[in-house]
């Protein structure tokens, strides 16, 4: 995490060093790759709105098409990718059962004298559940296909990186966020298949977005997240607004460089 993209950056050229090799053995020795992140060659983005599993509010969904339209002001053609056959299944049948793998062990020490953050006082009961309930959502033989498949249709597109919501509403109020679980899968899918993330400040929420949030003819709230979304939504007006950046395993360097890019077109404007 950091202020802005010029702070991560130098933290990814810090530990992507020969130094941090020679302290650790397991760290694999990848190099931060200048040319890619200074590279100027026009760029092949994907990008969506909504994943299938929640609509956004007005407000998200606007950022990520103001986004798309400051990329392709910079000459990167932005094409549709369609997530939906994979955000599902990657939030329920694959993210869910690798927090339960290890009955919990890795939360113990964080949650036993922290409480203070109750979303993840619900990941961590979910990963106390017990193995017979464990074993009804496990399906991970299938993990590998899933992979396979995610990464054949980004190459059939030839697409060197994807932008998209990083959450699905603004900033939640406090004790909202333990009921909205599910709006972690526009993450999670990332965390899923190891592919490098990363958000970027693109807009605020703006009273229009508030009034197309609250009616039914913009934003329906067919679920009752979604209906929880919509009532959260209320006074949320300047709260900012981001968009998240992924790209393939081990492209650190084009991921910062399209946020980099994005985070210079919008403070421009």
């Amino acid at each position: 995490m950091g202020r802005d993209v010029t702070s991560v950056v130098q933290f990814m050229r810090a530990v992507l060093a020969p130094e941090l090799w020679a302290r650790e053995v397991l760290v694999p020795p990848v190099s931060f790759r200048e040319e890619i992140f200074t590279g100027r060659r026009p760029l092949r983005i994907g990008y969506y709105t909504y994943n299938g599993c929640m609509h956004p509010v007005p407000a998200v969904e606007r950022g990520v098409l103001m986004a798309k339209s400051a990329l392709e002001g910079l000459g990167h053609t932005v094409v549709p990718f369609d997530v939906k056959p994979f955000a599902l299944e990657a939030f329920s049948e694959h993210f869910i059962p690798m927090l339960m793998a290890d009955n919990g062990t890795c939360y113990d020490e964080l949650m036993r004298y922290d409480n203070s953050c109750e979303l993840m006082g619900s990941f961590y009961n979910i990963c106390k559940m017990p193995y017979w309930l464990r074993w009804i959502f496990a399906k991970l033989a299938k993990f590998e296909e899933f992979q396979l498949a995610f990464a054949e249709d980004w190459k059939k597109l030839r697409l060197d990186a994807l932008i998209c919501p990083g959450m699905p509403t603004a900033a939640l109020m406090a004790g909202t966020d333990k009921k909205m679980l599910s709006c972690s899968s526009y993450t999670a899918i990332w965390n899923v298949l190891n592919y490098p993330a990363g958000i970027v400040p693109v807009t605020q929420v703006t009273s229009a977005d508030v009034a197309k949030t609250m009616d039914p003819t913009c934003y329906p709230a067919e679920t009752k997240t979604e209906q929880m979304m919509r009532d959260d939504a209320r006074g949320s007006e300047g709260l900012p607004i981001t968009v998240q950046v992924a790209g393939l395993p081990y492209t650190e360097e084009m991921v910062l460089r399209v946020m980099a890019e994005l985070e210079g077109a919008i403070k421009s404007k």
